[in-house]
């Protein structure tokens, strides 16, 4: 118990400014080396944060780990049920036009997906993944024996609650999620602003007076852009190129100035290799690290995620709706009414809005269900 206090201790502490390599060492010699001596070699391995850590700040840490992998645990014994019917025809129909098309990858993708269910589903057909945090040195919750959050969108409209009361089944995602967790980190207020309107990227079209009508994928690649060049640190005139995007370096230049508060935190944290995160724990990056701040922000945006995510389980308690899966930024659930899916939603809200002081949290509402206009071209997606 002692080493495994410790190795979370490290993780908080670190985190993102570890390579996978020295998290996997980690994992590795917490079970293999003495207390003292993993505590040692994890200092020399390791740059530590810059700042000692009150006890106050770290303990409160480690109860939020532990309560993240206790929400994880929850979520695997309840399972989730899939209605193999059309789960088994549009991954067959996927297979089958894969291979018409002979795209190698899908095929491998599509049969590994079948054979996963196929083997891990009980004979009620409900599946049981596996969940945690502890696996990403960045924090986000990840699913396991299946993947769900690598399933196309369609086949996750396949699933439903084990429990017969939960009628509706509902996907509930943030809308430009990290986009919104670095407005609220760096104040830009273009940003905020922006935030606030209907639709966030074509919007950002509009800033470089795009026509959004003008090409059926400018809003995709737009959205790519933003993604690429703000939060994971990509060039933006390699990227537009190499991805061939129906965007100039010129229009992405009023995109630039128009969020330049944003840009200059994004330098800022990238200069000087540490940021304080929401959890008030100051991280040292390495200075080799070329990917300071997309590890920083998507700690954030994990960290916030996973407060929402206890938060909406907490209040299940009601017995009017239950957590079934977290996917990517998104929360699935199950509910009685469908009225209750908005008291859900707006609890996801607030509890962003809270963390961040912000009022910027948006959260769309989708109704999981096979219908008439479900077909194989959403295993795109």
């Amino acid at each position: 118990m002692e080493k495994t206090n410790i190795q979370r201790k490290a993780q908080v502490v670190l985190g993102p400014t570890m390579s996978q390599a020295q998290n996997a060492l980690m994992q590795y010699e917490a079970g293999t080396r003495t207390v003292e001596n993993l505590y040692q070699n994890l200092k020399d391995k390791v740059e530590m944060a810059t700042k000692p850590i009150p006890a106050e700040i770290l303990e409160a840490e480690l109860e939020f780990i532990n309560d993240v992998e206790g929400c994880c645990k929850k979520l695997e014994k309840r399972g989730v049920q899939i209605d193999r019917a059309p789960f088994d025809e549009l991954i067959i129909g996927a297979i089958h036009s894969a291979r018409q098309a002979e795209q190698g990858h899908r095929i491998i993708q599509f049969e590994s997906i079948h054979n996963n269910v196929r083997e891990m589903v009980t004979h009620q057909n409900v599946i049981c993944p596996k969940f945690t945090s502890l696996s990403s040195t960045t924090g986000r919750i990840h699913a396991s024996q299946p993947a769900i959050q690598n399933w196309p969108s369609a086949l996750r409209r396949t699933l439903k609650s084990t429990d017969a009361s939960m009628k509706h089944t509902y996907s509930l995602d943030f809308t430009a999620f990290d986009p919104t967790v670095l407005a609220a980190l760096s104040q830009d207020q273009n940003l905020i602003t922006d935030l606030k309107k209907d639709d966030f990227y074509l919007n950002l079209l509009a800033v470089m007076s795009i026509n959004p009508l003008g090409d059926k994928d400018y809003r995709s690649s737009v959205k790519q852009l933003f993604l690429a060049s703000f939060i994971n640190g990509a060039e933006a005139e390699i990227f537009i190129r190499r991805k061939r995007l129906p965007i100039s370096k010129e229009d992405w230049q009023a995109v630039i100035d128009r969020y330049s508060t944003a840009q200059a935190y994004i330098e800022t944290v990238n200069a000087e290799h540490r940021a304080t995160g929401m959890n008030g724990i100051e991280l040292k990056f390495r200075h080799n690290d070329e990917a300071v701040f997309s590890k920083f922000i998507q700690a954030q945006a994990a960290y916030i995620f996973k407060k929402i995510l206890l938060d909406v389980q907490y209040n299940e308690w009601y017995g009017t709706y239950e957590v079934l899966l977290p996917v990517h930024d998104a929360l699935i659930i199950g509910t009685k009414t469908e009225e209750e899916v908005h008291s859900v939603t707006q609890n996801m809200s607030d509890i962003f809005n809270e963390i961040t002081s912000t009022d910027i949290a948006r959260v769309k509402i989708e109704k999981l269900s096979m219908g008439q206009d479900d077909d194989h071209e959403n295993m795109e997606k």
